[in-house]
């Protein structure tokens, strides 16, 4: 609730599980019991914990809530990862919960290979993207300011 979250969540040591849903979000009734589920496999390793937020709106915008359904992971009280919308699927919610428990990496979380280019010239050789154009380097695209 949003009584108990600074105290649950943000000033809480380890990591915690945060579900933010609403009452007349559909996905979010959807995930839930697998959800529960996860919580009940992995309720060793993190703390579990969710938040109605048209009930705490200004909580919810606090953390940056937009839309439903939003799983947030936090670590000793900062945001480590999120699964927003789309990208919020049974799976992802299993594997998300499998790595922050177990601190392994599936593939699909690996963002850059262990592989890289050789060495030119002394310098380190840079990493190699294997998401969005495979044998370039990351970073921004030539000519885009961020």
């Amino acid at each position: 609730t949003k009584e108990n979250f600074e105290e649950e969540v943000l000033k809480a040591e380890g990591k915690v599980f945060v579900d933010f849903y609403g009452d007349g979000c559909v996905p979010c009734a959807a995930l839930m019991p697998h959800v529960h589920e996860y919580a009940e496999t992995y309720g060793d390793k993190m703390k579990f914990c969710a938040l109605n937020t048209p009930k705490a709106r200004r909580l919810a915008i606090a953390q940056k809530v937009m839309g439903l359904p939003v799983m947030a992971i936090y670590e000793n009280g900062a945001q480590i990862d999120v699964l927003v919308k789309e990208d919020c699927t049974i799976e992802s919610i299993k594997e998300r919960s499998e790595k922050h428990s177990y601190g392994v990496l599936r593939g699909a979380d690996r963002l850059v290979s262990e592989k890289a280019t050789p060495r030119r010239r002394g310098k380190p050789a840079p990493k190699i993207c294997v998401r969005a154009r495979p044998g370039r380097a990351c970073g921004p695209l030539p000519g885009r300011r961020f």
